[in-house]
């Protein structure tokens, strides 16, 4: 995707791609700090080493480390300037296009908070208007004559005011996806009617209602993040979830999903923490 985008000069970070040493020093050369370091896809030897899905690099020095330590899980990795701005500056745009590659389907919203913080992915979002997000989105699908599912997430940087292309995803829905439904966007169901030569559903059209995405727990651990930084107060937190909301994991119809998502993490948690405890205890003895 980022070979297509630099060739047709959409908007994209700065983006390198590191084979060797060479195009590493290359790269750091030519980028300005923060960048951020990641593999095009994640391979199993890089989730081996680590839960990282991208790596914020805030130095040259630190840079150049970073390719000695993690070069060795992945055959390519790829370097990109960093977008300044916080959570609430990533715009994602879901849709679907026919096989004509006409948009049947478009919803715009943007992230809130995301865990990890800075590098992770949406815990909670919101769907808002952003005109730009919507042109750039449909002139790349219809620039490659797409048919199916799509998803482009875009970042505004603080600095410029423009909108960049942060990543593409094809052919399935997104995690916050559902966002769509629960705003009264049909966008799965038009894919349906589309696939069967159906009458496509009439509720396609974005109103703009509010409608949130959340993942609890994981905006849980997010805002404490924020709290303990002193930027983000309860009553800010609670203002920020109410509202006509679609949970990732929770459902009144379904809960087995919700318990043990949070039984996984009080066991890591757990884990983590006697891990800590044992190596004091020896490092005392």
């Amino acid at each position: 995707f980022y070979t297509y985008a630099q060739k047709e000069g959409l908007a994209i970070p700065k983006t390198f791609f590191l084979r060797n040493r060479s195009d590493v020093e290359a790269a750091a050369n030519e980028l300005t700090f923060p960048c951020i370091m990641k593999p095009p896809m994640k391979t199993p030897t890089w989730e081996k080493n680590t839960r990282a899905k991208v790596y914020k690099v805030a130095s040259q020095k630190e840079f150049l480390a970073l390719y000695d330590q993690c070069s060795g899980w992945a055959d390519l990795l790829m370097a990109q300037q960093w977008i300044e701005g916080n959570d609430a500056n990533l715009y994602s745009c879901n849709c679907y296009f026919s096989d004509d590659s006409e948009p049947l389907v478009t919803f715009i919203a943007r992230k809130l908070r995301q865990w990890p913080v800075e590098t992770g992915t949406s815990c909670l979002g919101e769907e808002v208007r952003n005109d730009a997000v919507l042109e750039e989105s449909i002139r790349l699908f219809r620039s490659v004559n797409y048919h199916g599912l799509g998803y482009v997430e875009m970042k505004l940087d603080d600095r410029t005011g423009k909108h960049y292309i942060i990543e593409p995803n094809i052919g399935r829905p997104t995690g916050r996806s559902a966002i769509a439904e629960a705003g009264g966007v049909e966008l799965l169901y038009t894919k349906y009617c589309d696939m069967l030569n159906l009458p496509l559903p009439p509720n396609r059209e974005q109103k703009y209602i509010g409608t949130k995405w959340i993942y609890f727990r994981h905006d849980v651990q997010s805002a404490l993040y924020y709290w303990w930084k002193g930027e983000l107060t309860l009553r800010d937190w609670w203002q920020s979830i109410r509202g006509l909301k679609w949970d990732a994991v929770f459902s009144w119809a379904d809960q087995a999903p919700f318990w043990y998502d949070l039984w996984g993490f009080l066991g890591n948690l757990t884990k983590t923490l006697l891990g800590k405890l044992m190596k004091k205890k020896i490092h005392q003895k």
